[in-house]
């Protein structure tokens, strides 16, 4: 997947201590730069799951490579043991649960924002949909 402003990637909010859904706000060259939280919406430099989870040196910082999405995507998809069911905004889905969307097609329920709002991961993007409507 090609990485661009004004898409989504996962990254590391240091303020809600979880890796979410960012929106890319700058770039350099391929390097993703600064992004915005989707979910508590502060601004800062995107750090990918391994690197915040890596021990940082104070000699040497590294940085470990961002993992495109659609390889995140497989791979819930492939450890998900639920069967898919199709999206509605009336239906109630919880974490992990595969939603098949007519749009964006095969996803998986990746955080829950609140009781009427999920974050989907699908295979090119990450999207906020409403549920439990």
């Amino acid at each position: 997947m090609v990485h661009a402003a004004g898409k989504d990637v996962l990254s590391y909010c240091g303020k809600c201590k979880l890796t979410l859904s960012h929106l890319i706000m700058a770039m350099d060259g391929s390097k993703i730069v600064r992004v915005q939280c989707n979910t508590c919406k502060s601004v800062h430099g995107h750090k990918s799951a391994a690197t915040s989870s890596a021990k940082k040196s104070t000699t040497t910082r590294t940085r470990a490579p961002t993992v495109p999405l659609a390889t995140i995507w497989k791979e819930a998809m492939t450890n998900s043991k639920k069967k898919s069911v199709p999206y509605t905004i009336q239906g109630k889905f919880q974490l992990g649960d595969i939603v098949e969307h007519k749009i964006f097609g095969p996803g998986v329920v990746h955080s829950i924002v609140d009781n009427n709002k999920i974050e989907v991961l699908f295979q090119s993007e990450i999207k906020t949909l409403v549920h439990n409507i």
